[in-house]
């Protein structure tokens, strides 16, 4: 029979362990005294990635106090991003659902080179503990599509174009060449019809235009120098001659130049111009321009301008533009001496062949005159009438010199309110004013019995610039839409669309915008986003006005009213966040 009673000595051998094992003894730790840890888990050090890529972290616990860049100024914030050989930071987004996977989305794109991403110890767990040190990885983007799209932005600031504007070449860009390969070979030429494309119906007068477009050509073809190939990954060391497939490359963007002009000589002529001019900066030589490239662009321009045109005035004229423009562009080259008599034969040869290839009938004489008469001027020949002022344009509009016409600060206005107005004059390309639309309707009464969106409605988010100064944000559609929302009911705002990807958007207190001024964050989720879903359960003492507006830039949003609900709240559960985007 084994004995019930336990020996003294036990007892004090068991108290004993007892008291060491929760004291900490034995190797145990006590967690409310550990620093939190953090992982990147992407990018990783040394890493490639993509100029819009999302960075990844992850810490050992909840943690707060993920603060960051707003604007792109000297580092703040406990988590910083920058290029790696210092400077200021770049702003970033910062969310996480559970404080302890963090995703970190820098505001815009990235162009190609080496970065920095760090957190610092500004962190704290639950028990107000921070990191020991900071942790940060350094990694490279390589992306020909940021790199080009934030470089034609840069570019057409400097040429005196607006912001707003020059933003908007840049995502018309980014969009024409988003499903081509990511290399500068297909990037380039796609971004072009793109950029093309946001010039041509911006309104612009002549001169301004001119300008843009040289300055598209200008900018595309700078991406060039020094690169050793235009379809692999960018090599970190600098050649000085051109990569082996630049004569692809400028085939394809000669192909679409003169696609998108083959019907305009004055158009055809600035961008030949601009053309030539950017061969040295790209890396040719004089003998490559004089014989080569010269021959490419004349060759393939003149055999996409023929079958474009039937007539024999309109080859006349577009051909005309074409070697009006190589001479110009010969002309303008200052970084290398160049035979424009050599130029000039090498043209007229290409578009006699190409021209009488196409059509064995025709007379190339008309065009081949006037390079020569090109050469011998010693400005360049224009064939735009300088001495008779620009006319403008309004939304599509042509409104001449010394003409006047009524504008309007938006196209609809609600059921009681009136149409603001204002008379802009056109003085020799300059319209003078700002209001953007032609005609203003006042909608109906509503014939619903509430004018309150209903409960769970998504609202799609986008952002357009109406008169390419200024970008607003749409709600379905409609630019900066008064919301009506009622209290107690939850709504989702749908920024999945890439318009809104340099424009987070948060809700405010007040009007204007840009720094998050008087941010409202009661009933809020996802506040500041650029992509997904931002959450607004309407709190029952949320003010009757408050706005949606952006966090970087200044009038883009619009007034949110909010009334209280006639269903009480325990009747009403939020409905569930659509778990995909709705296709629009």
């Amino acid at each position: 029979m084994i004995s019930k009673k336990i020996s003294p000595l036990i007892t004090l051998i068991l108290l004993a362990s007892f008291q060491w094992s929760c004291s900490g003894g034995g190797g145990g730790e006590n967690t409310a005294n550990l620093s939190p840890q953090v992982t990147i888990s992407y990018p990783k050090d040394n890493s490639s990635v993509v100029g819009n890529a999302v960075y990844s972290l992850k810490f050992s616990e909840a943690v707060t106090g993920l603060t960051g860049n707003n604007l792109n100024a000297a580092c703040e914030g406990s988590i910083q991003l920058s290029p790696d050989n210092g400077g200021n930071c770049y702003p970033i987004s910062i969310k996480s659902t559970d404080n302890i996977s963090w995703t970190v989305d820098p505001v815009g794109e990235l162009s190609d080179g080496a970065y920095s991403l760090t957190v610092t110890t500004g962190i704290q767990n639950l028990y107000a503990l921070s990191p020991a040190s900071p942790t940060s990885v350094t990694f490279n983007v390589k992306d020909a599509l940021s790199t080009v799209a934030n470089q034609l932005e840069s570019d057409l600031i400097k040429a005196d174009l607006s912001k707003d504007l020059a933003e908007v070449a840049k995502s018309f860009a980014r969009t024409a060449a988003g499903s081509e390969k990511n290399d500068l070979l297909n990037v380039i030429p796609a971004a072009f019809d793109g950029a093309f494309d946001a010039i041509a119906t911006a309104g612009l007068n002549e001169n301004l235009t001119q300008a843009a477009l040289s300055t598209i050509i200008e900018s595309l073809l700078s991406n060039v120098a020094g690169q050793a190939s235009l379809v692999s990954d960018h090599s970190a060391a600098r050649v000085t001659v051109l990569p082996p497939n630049f004569s692809s490359l400028l085939k394809s963007l000669t192909t679409r130049v003169a696609i998108k002009s083959a019907s305009s000589s004055t158009t055809l002529q600035i961008l030949a111009t601009a053309l030539v001019s950017s061969l040295p900066a790209a890396g040719a030589t004089a003998t490559e321009i004089e014989i080569i490239y010269v021959r490419s662009i004349v060759q393939t321009t003149t055999t996409v301008v023929m079958t474009t045109n039937t007539a024999k005035t309109a080859r006349d004229s577009v051909l005309v533009g074409l070697g009006a423009g190589v001479i110009a562009g010969a002309k303008r080259i200052t970084e290398m001496t160049v035979n424009v008599d050599t130029i000039q034969t090498t043209t007229t040869e290409s578009m006699t062949a190409a021209a009488n290839s196409s059509d064995e009938e025709y007379d190339v004489s008309t065009a081949t005159t006037a390079i020569v008469t090109a050469v011998n001027t010693e400005t360049p020949t224009s064939i735009v009438d300088k001495s008779a002022p620009a006319s403008c344009s309004l939304n599509g509009q042509t409104v001449a010199h010394g003409s006047t016409v009524s504008a309007y600060q938006a196209s609809s206005v609600a059921f009681g309110n009136t149409c603001t107005g204002e008379t802009r004059s056109c003085s020799d390309g300059n319209l003078a004013g700002s209001y953007a639309y032609t005609s203003c309707t006042v909608n109906p009464a509503s014939q619903s019995s509430s004018d309150y969106s209903a409960d769970g409605t998504t609202f799609k988010i986008t952002v357009k610039s109406p008169d390419y100064y200024s970008n607003k944000y749409y709600v379905d559609g409609v630019q900066t839409k008064s919301l009506n929302l009622k209290k107690g009911f939850t709504y989702y705002f749908n920024v999945d669309e890439f318009s809104t990807n340099s424009h987070p958007l948060f809700i405010g207190t007040s009007s204007g915008g840009g720094n998050y001024s008087s941010e409202y964050s009661s009933g809020i989720t996802n506040s500041r986003a650029t992509s997904g879903i931002l959450t607004f359960t309407v709190p029952n003492d949320a003010p009757s006005t408050l706005y949606y507006n952006c966090g970087l830039h200044s009038s883009m949003g619009g007034v949110i009213n909010t009334s209280p609900s006639t269903v009480p709240a325990e009747t009403s559960p939020a409905p569930s966040p659509p778990s995909t985007p709705p296709s629009y």
